[in-house]
C-alpha cells in the first residue's frame, strides 16, 4: 500500500527481496436467509440476524495475506491493486495492513 519502485534483489534469485502479490481484491457481503430462494423470489433477511458487511476477499488480497503469513516477516510482502474510496476500502487497507502486507 506504499509506491513500490523495486523488488528483485540486486544480488540474484537466492535472495529474495520482497514478495509483491498483483491482484483483485473485493469485500463481500453476506446475507444470512433461512433458505435459498427459487427463481425470481426475493428474499429478506430474518428479523435479529446479523448481516456481516465487508469481508475481505479476492483472489489478490487472500494471495497477500497468505504470502504475509508464511513469511512471518522473513520478506516483506507487498499489494498492489485498484482500491475504492468508500468504507470496503478502509476495512481491506485495513484487514491488509493487520495481516502484515505492505
Amino acid at each position: 500500500l506504499r509506491t513500490l519502485t523495486a523488488f528483485a534483489s540486486a544480488e540474484g534469485t537466492d535472495n529474495i527481496g520482497g514478495i509483491l502479490v498483483v491482484g483483485s481484491l473485493n469485500a463481500d457481503t453476506f446475507l444470512p436467509v433461512t433458505r435459498l430462494p427459487v427463481e425470481g423470489e426475493n428474499l429478506t433477511v430474518p428479523p435479529g440476524r446479523a448481516v456481516e458487511i465487508d469481508v475481505p476477499g479476492g483472489k489478490g488480497c487472500n494471495q497477500a495475506v497468505a504470502c504475509a503469513r508464511l513469511c512471518a516477516g522473513a520478506n516483506p510482502v507487498s499489494f498492489l491493486g485498484q482500491f475504492g474510496n468508500d468504507a470496503a476500502a478502509t476495512t481491506l487497507r485495513k484487514a491488509l495492513t493487520d495481516a502484515g502486507v505492505d
